[in-house]
């Protein structure tokens, strides 16, 4: 991910489009292959943002990987309208916080995509420059 600093703030390259959407994370292998569905607050073409309930303990096993900046490849199928299509794209949690909002917390989990292939790129390219033109979300 190229980074940018401005005035000594890291800056993100690309602009983040606030949608939500249905995300179905896998991680894990085999036996232990685990599904958890989350909502996104944030997308570009680099990675998004999800959120999660405070008791959604599932997510720890995500954000529990992120020391270091480093955690464990796992497998994404977001959920993209108006014709519900989904995109299968690999991502590593980079950051979390947890966020109150009103009487509940949640975590916020950023997620940057690695390994992303040019028909995916173009995809979430299209998707996210027709999304701000129509204003789909």
């Amino acid at each position: 991910m190229d980074k940018k600093t401005v005035d000594g703030i890291y800056k993100r390259p690309l602009r983040r489009l606030n949608i939500k959407l249905d995300v179905k994370v896998t991680f894990g292998r085999n036996e232990e292959k685990r599904d958890i569905k989350l909502k996104s607050s944030n997308l570009s073409q680099q990675g998004i943002c999800l959120e999660a309930a405070q008791d959604q303990a599932e997510t720890l096993d995500i954000i529990s990987n992120t020391k270091n900046f480093e955690s464990t490849p796992f497998d994404m199928e977001i959920v993209l309208p108006p014709e519900n299509t989904c995109i299968n794209i690999q991502g590593k949690a980079c950051w979390y916080d947890i966020a109150r909002e009103k009487d509940h917390f949640h975590y916020r989990i950023g997620v940057v995509f690695i390994d992303l292939g040019q028909k995916e790129h173009k995809f979430l390219k299209n998707f996210l420059k027709n999304a701000v033109e129509t204003k789909v979300f």
